[in-house]
């Protein structure tokens, strides 16, 4: 077979110029800083799949399905990221973000289904610099489910001002009832 003939990389009509998000953006929240705001939301722009809340999805490979966003505000309510702050694109479903701010640096939260097994969810997290830096490579993970019938969904995150207390609903797997479980997050 012959080479095919390409022509030079050019940019398509608006990939010049930011615009709008596609696919659903949802679950706001917002936590207030020292001087800023940070949002933050679920997001479904980069996902490859049209089933990213349902449906059967298996194996690896499949891309990110919803992640997670966010942006910092201005006092007035202006943004001041013009382009979201990527907080989590990990494989599979990452949704219900939470966010609560220490006094020096916001905690982002949100559940997680397990690469490698998207039936265990669960609870990690990030920490979030004023000037809007992800300050943790890999997520802290703050509540690893023991069964896969657990959704560890996020409900809460508070500080006193130095630690952050996290607080989640979780399964106990042994007594077969539901829970509201909690952590201190240290601000290191």
């Amino acid at each position: 077979l012959a080479q095919p003939s390409l022509s030079n990389p050019a940019l398509l009509p608006g990939d010049a110029a930011i615009s709008s998000a596609a696919g659903l953006q949802e679950s706001p929240q917002v936590a207030s800083g020292d001087s800023s705001f940070l949002a933050v939301w679920t997001d479904d722009r980069a996902s490859i799949r049209e089933f990213v809340r349902s449906g059967t999805y298996f194996g690896e490979g499949l891309g990110t399905l919803v992640d997670i966003y966010g942006a910092r505000l201005d006092p007035n309510g202006n943004l001041l990221d013009v382009l979201p702050i990527v907080i989590s694109q990990a494989q599979y479903n990452q949704t219900s973000p939470r966010v609560g701010w220490n006094g020096q640096n916001w905690l982002v939260v949100w559940m997680t289904e397990r690469e490698g097994d998207r039936y265990y969810h669960d609870v990690v997290g990030v920490r979030v610099s004023p000037d809007g830096a992800i300050l943790d490579p890999a997520p802290i993970v703050i509540n690893a489910a023991e069964t896969a019938n657990a959704l560890c969904n996020p409900w809460s995150v508070s500080s006193d001002g130095t630690n952050w207390v996290v607080v989640w609903r979780d399964l106990d797997p042994v007594a077969g009832i539901y829970t509201i479980d909690g952590a201190r997050i240290a601000p290191s």
